[in-house]
């Protein structure tokens, strides 16, 4: 029977819309499966996870070598029960601290002051020190030129000092305490400008090198730089030269245990680390964690200077910050 056209159209329209709700349908159910990859990759880890923090002013490039590491780390540590590896990356030691209040961190990295602070606020423990290419650990000294006439601090007085630059351990944090805490009063200026009785000017050379060659050249009549590099830069020189004061040997990063972890999961840790070098995969670990030669535990003349950072906290705490 043929259908008279208006009903025929009637009947089209019908069918197009019953399709039309069919496949509303399928699409909404589908729309609310989440996508297999996207659930993958912000599940979290499951199953015991070492959690590495640190501080960094460079986030997305220290959360991959941080996450690369701790991920190699964790393979390493399968038989201490650690099944995962990641890293946090704080931009701030308050956040940082926020985490280790909360049980969400389990080592902390950084240099020595800062990892003297973190453990003061949360309880973090000090237990492994790292050892680099350039080994920017160290000695570092006060040294002035023979003829001078500098024979101790108080001979500072009205004189000027270089430094390397304002966010160096070795080269401007430590030697600035240490000269503060003995009563030298450090003011910032610049070579030429007069000093008041009691005041020794500082200005910063902006590396080890040009601090050694400012002295030698009588820009300043005093600098402060790694031993190692005293020796290294001045070169044939060196006997123009004298060390006024020699200081302590510090690491330039520290790994930390949260104050909660285990002795056992600690050992763990110090055992695994420390033999990363021992393997080629190890090594190239290590190489390309910040270009690290190996990691090492503390020893007592570690924890002697440690202890003595604390003193020395005060004086730079602003500086190395918050």
């Amino acid at each position: 029977m043929k259908l008279p056209k208006k009903a025929f159209v009637t009947l089209i329209v019908v069918v197009s819309l019953a399709i039309a709700g069919v496949l509303y349908k399928v699409i909404t159910s589908k729309a609310g499966k989440p996508d297999a990859s996207t659930t993958k990759t912000n599940e979290q880890p499951s199953g015991p996870t070492l959690r590495l923090a640190v501080v960094s002013p460079f986030p997305e490039e220290d959360q991959k070598i941080y996450d690369r590491f701790a991920r190699f780390l964790a393979k390493r540590m399968k038989k201490y029960g650690i099944q995962h590896g990641v890293a946090k990356v704080a931009n701030s030691m308050s956040q940082a601290a926020m985490w280790f209040r909360k049980g969400q961190a389990d080592l902390y990295f950084d240099r020595s002051f800062r990892s003297v602070k973190m453990s003061l606020l949360v309880g973090t423990r000090p237990f492994i020190s790292h050892k680099r290419w350039g080994n920017e650990g160290g000695k570092c000294v006060v040294f002035t030129r023979n003829d001078t006439g500098i024979e101790t601090l108080k001979d500072l007085d009205r004189k000027q000092i270089a430094f390397s630059d304002p966010t160096s351990l070795l080269s401007y944090l430590l030697p600035k305490a240490i000269l503060t805490k003995a009563g030298i009063k450090l003011v910032e200026t610049h070579s030429g400008q007069s000093l008041q009785d009691g005041e020794t000017g500082y200005e910063f050379s902006n590396d080890d090198e040009s601090t050694v060659f400012w002295v030698l050249k009588n820009r300043v009549q005093a600098g402060a730089v790694r031993k190692a590099d005293l020796q290294r830069f001045a070169g044939a020189r060196l006997t123009e030269l004298r060390v006024l004061v020699p200081m302590m040997s510090i690491p330039s990063l520290v790994v930390s245990a949260s104050a909660t972890m285990s002795l056992d999961l600690m050992k763990g840790v110090q055992v695994t680390m420390e033999g990363l070098d021992e393997t080629e995969d190890g090594k190239k670990a290590l190489h390309d964690f910040q270009r690290t030669l190996q990691f090492e535990p503390f020893t007592t003349e570690t924890r002697i200077a440690f202890d003595q950072l604390k003193d020395l906290l005060p004086v730079v705490e602003a500086e190395i910050g918050h």
